[in-house]
């Protein structure tokens, strides 16, 4: 039974192919961009779980992550209150399919309604490093994915937040905040979940990624069949 998760689901809606090279030929997917993010990522851990310091692997491109780190330190880190999840891991069943994944944060921040009287916010966090300032909503499935696993930790989101620090000459913060989803988009979430996995048992795995912008930064292509032919047809 396939298991699936926000970055295999948006894979497969991206490209069949890539998602059959990455997840049943397990092929490496790793790229430089990806690195450089998940060097930031696991700093960002250590700090909100109250470490101090964080080692780099030999030939780790500190001057690229260490502009990251400041921003992050400076811009970011700041706005966390009080996080009761940090990296966290769940599991739902989606209509008899295991949807996984792992929560960056779940922060609780107070809020002062009136002179001594408060309530507190609950918000699902997720850290991503980008090249550009991304269109809003690109995860926007994966923050739905993380909102219902926070709901199966006993976590109510009253609000979702991509943490973006975009990796420009200059970096820079860009937070981007969402509504918790309703039940109707809930359910709408459920149903690709659904027809994505129908998809992948049935064995399809056409290469629907060729010919559109995100073919060319595959980290496949160089070993994609259809994408060499496209290649030879739009070179005559």
């Amino acid at each position: 039974m396939t298991v699936l998760s926000g970055s295999s689901v948006a894979t497969y809606e991206e490209c069949h192919l890539q998602w059959y090279f990455e997840y049943v030929e397990k092929r490496e997917a790793r790229s430089d961009a990806m690195d450089l993010g998940q060097f930031v990522h696991d700093y960002a851990e250590t700090i909100l779980n109250g470490g101090a310091e964080h080692g780099f692997p030999d030939g780790a491109p500190l001057g690229e992550i260490l502009p990251l780190i400041d921003v992050f330190d400076r811009d970011v880190a700041p706005t966390y209150v009080s996080p009761v999840l940090i990296e966290a891991g769940f599991e739902l069943d989606v209509e008899g399919i295991t949807y996984t994944g792992f929560i960056d944060a779940v922060d609780v921040h107070p809020e002062d309604l009136e002179r001594f009287q408060f309530s507190e916010e609950t918000i699902v966090r997720d850290l991503k490093t980008s090249k550009n300032r991304p269109r809003p909503g690109r995860y926007r499935d994966s923050m739905v994915g993380y909102y219902l696993g926070a709901r199966e930790m006993g976590h109510q989101a009253d609000r979702l937040r991509l943490d973006y620090i975009v990796k420009t000459k200059t970096p820079y913060y860009w937070p981007e905040d969402q509504e918790v989803p309703d039940d109707d988009e809930i359910d709408i979430w459920a149903s690709k979940v659904v027809r994505v996995h129908a998809s992948i048992e049935a064995g399809d795995f056409e290469a629907t990624g060729v010919g559109t912008w995100h073919c060319t930064s595959c980290p496949f292509k160089d070993i994609c069949g259809p994408y060499e032919r496209y290649q030879e047809l739009t070179e005559r």
